[in-house]
């Protein structure tokens, strides 16, 4: 597999939101203990009932709210992250596909050559030039393998009814139809030569 383009952006923003998620727990240890000591400091308002005790009280519920909202400042952040994470993931998912896409399309313009190249020479070894003997070809290349395997099809072909299993059947059957056309005009290129030895 290719590096993903943007692997750098992604790396930086995976670092950012790990960055964020220390600062959270550190937040929510100091949320905890500022807690235990509002309760503390109302037990001792209780008990003393001074504005001293009262002030600590005040204090304290100051400093768990300031907390809080830094928390929400940083969810906030971290959702952020988190989409742009989700794009960047799926951005790479589309990238690895096209590649193991790219792949299969090469196995499969090979065979359509050499299929298509069976046909053809055989008509010429039949009809214009009985000493040539047929080409042979290997049927491995016809199927998208990496996409199959990428889909969890062990054996057979893309189900036409499975939703998860049609965006790599139509990137299948989209580059297939390019290869079809690469592949018929090599054919032909290939018979132009061989009729030329003829000549």
């Amino acid at each position: 597999m290719g590096l993903f383009t943007r692997e750098n952006e992604r790396t930086k923003l995976m670092q950012e939101r790990d960055a964020l998620q220390k600062e959270d727990q550190s937040l929510q240890t100091k949320a905890t203990k500022i807690n235990n000591a509002i309760q503390m400091a109302e037990t001792e308002a209780m008990l003393e009932g001074t504005k001293t005790a009262e002030s600590k009280v005040s204090k304290f519920k100051k400093g768990l709210q300031q907390t809080q909202k830094e928390q929400q400042e940083l969810t906030k952040k971290a959702e952020k992250i988190g989409e742009k994470l989700g794009a960047l993931n799926a951005e790479k998912n589309k990238e690895e596909l096209e590649e193991i896409a790219n792949s299969d399309i090469d196995s499969y313009r090979e065979f359509k050559i050499a299929n298509e190249l069976e046909k053809k020479l055989d008509y010429f070894v039949r009809y214009e030039l009985p000493e040539i003997a047929p080409a042979s070809n290997s049927a491995e290349g016809y199927k998208p393998k990496g996409l199959l395997y990428k889909a969890g099809v062990e054996a057979g072909y893309f189900s036409p009814t499975d939703p998860a299993e049609k965006p790599l059947k139509e990137l299948w059957e989209t580059k297939k139809v390019q290869a079809d056309k690469e592949a018929l005009k090599k054919v032909e290129q290939v018979m132009e030569q061989l009729r030329k030895i003829t000549e």
